[in-house]
């Protein structure tokens, strides 16, 4: 449920990405990238990227909207830029309760499942496999046998078990590691295996967005540390991208798997902290 909140500090972070926008004369807006620099009860402090505040708006009280995401969430807040703002850098007031809406695409959660992809040419080819996939009754559940912390397709398709990978799931997209990278806008046709509420295969077409030779960035290490051991590989590739074809009722399931497990992480985060 999309709520309203006070609390700018829990949703306005330092360090992430953020969009201010300034309506003009006419009702248009211009929009400003910033990173957040600083945050308080009632202010930020924003670093204005690739362009500047106008010259006009320089030294006097503007109105404007701050916009972020915040994991799965998209928070905007009304705020008045400050006369003391410059060029690339905003000082904003934050002038109202910040709108926080629950983007559901965008919930996210590291998981160990087993998981296979397969490049293909074209959408059509892509789209068609996946159909095809999904209406097999044989592609549409598995066997699955506790693996470690996680669990395995037991002989898939009368082949060898599938064992877990570490990937980032999420309601728009996945993303993963490999050996090699894949060109952008390749088309992937996905299984994706889950084990709640009862074991199910979910069949969908993921365009690639991103994929190169692994950098040192927070978000792509636990793939990196992972995948070196995993993968057996001196070069290692982080590939990700959205659904480009998914039913709903699978993006449905992949979603409640999603809240399953934060929620079970929260309640053993929050029995850790009540233990005497």
């Amino acid at each position: 449920m999309d709520i309203k909140s006070r609390e700018y500090v829990k949703y306005f972070r330092v360090g992430e990405m953020a969009m201010l926008k300034i309506e003009d004369d006419s009702g248009a807006y211009q929009e400003l990238t910033c990173i957040i620099a600083q945050v308080t009860d009632v202010s930020s402090e924003l670093a204005i990227m690739y362009d500047e505040l106008p010259a006009i708006l320089i030294g006097q009280e503007v109105p404007a909207i701050l916009s972020a995401m915040v994991g799965y969430l998209h928070c905007e807040c009304p705020v008045v830029i400050g006369k003391n703002s410059f060029e690339q850098t905003a000082f904003a007031r934050f002038a109202g309760e910040a709108d926080i809406r629950i983007k559901r695409n965008y919930i996210r959660q590291d998981v160990l499942i087993p998981f296979l992809f397969e490049p293909l040419r074209s959408f059509e080819k892509a789209r068609e496999l996946i159909l095809s996939r999904r209406a097999a009754p044989g592609s549409a559940t598995f066997s699955c046998e506790p693996y470690g912390e996680s669990f395995k397709a037991v002989a898939w398709q009368g082949e060898d078990d599938l064992l877990p990978l570490r990937i980032n799931l999420g309601g728009g997209g996945v993303r993963f590691a490999t050996v090699d990278p894949f060109q952008r806008n390749t088309f992937l046709a996905l299984q994706i295996f889950l084990d709640w509420p009862q074991p199910r295969v979910i069949h969908a077409l993921l365009k690639v967005i991103r994929s190169k030779p692994f950098e040192q960035t927070p978000e792509d290490r636990p793939f990196y540390n992972w995948a070196k051991i995993r993968l057996k590989s001196q070069t290692i590739s982080i590939t990700a991208g959205s659904y480009d074809y998914i039913e709903a009722e699978d993006r449905q399931f992949v979603i409640d798997y999603i809240q399953k497990i934060q929620s079970s992480n929260y309640s053993i985060v929050a029995e850790r902290v009540n233990e005497p």
